[in-house]
């Protein structure tokens, strides 16, 4: 017996279960957040560096802490 494909003909998009919300559960980087909103707040490239650094030292603190547990 020779097997014949066909394609399908509707669109159905898989979206997910209908229980989980828009974000689909991810936790909200407050860190980051809150570092898109001090570079866009107007400072000069020096200060938008020192505050780009800041972020990433606490982000890097915020890592280890969470593998050392």
């Amino acid at each position: 017996d020779e097997r014949k494909s066909s394609s399908s003909k509707q669109n159905n998009l898989f979206e997910g279960p209908g229980c989980l919300p828009s974000d689909m559960g991810q936790r909200e980087d407050l860190a980051l957040k809150a570092l898109n909103k001090a570079v866009n707040a107007g400072y000069s490239k020096n200060h938008q560096n020192m505050i780009k650094r800041y972020f990433n030292s606490l982000t890097s603190i915020r890592t280890e802490l969470e593998d050392a547990k």
